[in-house]
């Protein structure tokens, strides 16, 4: 395995993936070292599914924000 520094695009996709074993991965902006001191690095196992774990009934952009 190749070690990666900076945050590409497969670390970008399990950011923000709704898959079980995605959720609250990877939040480093550009530097991956912050997820190794955190723990919070996973590696793109398969192709994530985006969107929310459950759906959200609320209309006001800033309830959403805030949810």
């Amino acid at each position: 395995m190749v070690r990666v520094y900076f945050n590409i695009s497969w670390h970008h996709r399990v950011h923000h993936g709704s898959d079980i074993l995605y959720l609250d991965k990877n939040h480093a902006g550009t530097l991956i070292i912050w997820y190794r001191l955190f723990d919070t690095f996973q590696e793109e196992i398969f192709t994530p599914k985006f969107g929310l774990t459950k759906n959200v009934n609320i209309f006001s952009s800033i309830k959403i924000a805030f949810f």
